[in-house]
């Protein structure tokens, strides 16, 4: 006869699975978790997809999957984009614009693990220093839409 689940706080008694340990002299049970409870993430995975910038005090971060909207503005013989980067008050925007323009300039962000990465990178302190957050609330992720009419990354800021 089945003995009856444990469960463990914070988890359902169906993710655990109990057997008798029938070797041990005193008869102990032992309760595992079940490995089909979890979504698994492999190194690399964490920001795979996602559409996304990170802003840090001193720099914004594009994250590869939105930088890949800004690599055709890449030229092969000049390692930048230069980029414009608009804020209202709960709202940033990346657009980029052309070399002749005068604009922040994003460089790839490269990875020694991920070399083919489209992230990017912009320093841009002096921009940073007008936007105000929270002390300590830095560095937060925002999630990024692209304007396909303007050419432009929009993210809402809470």
């Amino acid at each position: 006869m089945p003995r009856p689940r444990k469960a463990i706080d914070g988890f359902s008694s169906s993710s655990f699975q109990e057997r008798s340990n029938d070797q041990a002299v005193n008869g102990q049970v032992t309760t595992w978790i079940d490995p089909s409870a979890f979504t698994w993430y492999k190194t690399g995975q964490r920001n795979a997809g996602e559409m996304a910038i990170v802003i840090h005090k001193d720099y914004i971060s594009i994250l590869s999957a939105a930088g890949e909207k800004f690599i055709s503005w890449m030229e092969e013989d000049y390692p930048f984009i230069h980029v414009k980067i608009g804020i209202a008050p709960k709202a940033i925007a990346i657009k980029p614009v052309a070399r002749a323009e005068s604009g922040i300039r994003a460089r790839k962000a490269y990875k020694k693990k991920n070399p083919a990465s489209d992230s990017l990178r912009l320093a841009c302190s002096s921009i940073m220093a007008k936007m105000t957050f929270p002390e300590g609330q830095l560095p937060v992720r925002v999630p990024v839409i692209w304007d396909e009419k303007n050419e432009m990354l929009v993210g809402k800021l809470s």
